[in-house]
């Protein structure tokens, strides 16, 4: 496995996006900045680089979507963006997330959006753009969703937001050293 930091522009992609994509230095400017917009953020945190795609419909619920493993081919580059066609454009806001640790490597196809003891995911820097995203949109409700990895992650990260609803499939639940060795053929 690799496990060292690739190019991370040899393997991201926004073509199949289509939509406003917008650099953002630091997770702090995006919680400084007034009136999000619809589209596609990168946001740099503690090392990490944080692709989200935001689809903002003012004061209705927000649902969260968390992706599963990713094998990437040709067609398939990062960053990927769950969710998007689940509910009709206009009824709820979306706010998808890629998994960063996705940039680690061809190789790395989940990590359950847990980050490690040098980047933050879980405590800290995910929560703080689901709460910047939350705030500036008055979202009326919130909604974690995900299968597989993204199950984990829906499940986890709901759980931390007060009155959360979760709607999972296949959450993989076990994060164990051997199953990640497995899955990385070591």
């Amino acid at each position: 496995m690799s496990w060292s930091l690739k190019f991370i522009d040899e393997a991201r992609s926004f073509e199949r996006w289509g939509v406003l994509k917008q650099e953002i230095i630091t997770l702090e400017e995006f919680e400084k900045r007034d009136g999000l917009k619809s589209g596609i953020y990168s946001i740099y945190a503690n090392g990490a680089l944080v692709d989200i795609n935001i689809d903002i419909v003012e004061s209705l619920p927000l649902i969260v979507f968390f992706n599963g493993a990713q094998k990437r081919t040709p067609e398939v580059t990062l960053p990927v963006f769950s969710g998007l066609n689940v509910t009709p454009k206009g009824m709820t806001s979306r706010l998808s997330i890629n998994d960063p640790s996705l940039y680690m490597g061809d190789d790395m196809l989940m990590s359950w959006y847990a980050g490690s003891r040098f980047v933050p995911l879980q405590k800290e820097i995910i929560p703080r753009i689901i709460s910047k995203v939350v705030q500036s949109i008055d979202a009326s409700r919130l909604i974690f969703s995900g299968g597989s990895a993204g199950g984990f992650a829906s499940l986890y990260y709901s759980k931390h937001f007060k009155d959360a609803i979760c709607i999972t499939s296949n959450p993989q639940t076990s994060i164990s050293t051997k199953r990640v060795l497995e899955q990385a053929h070591i």
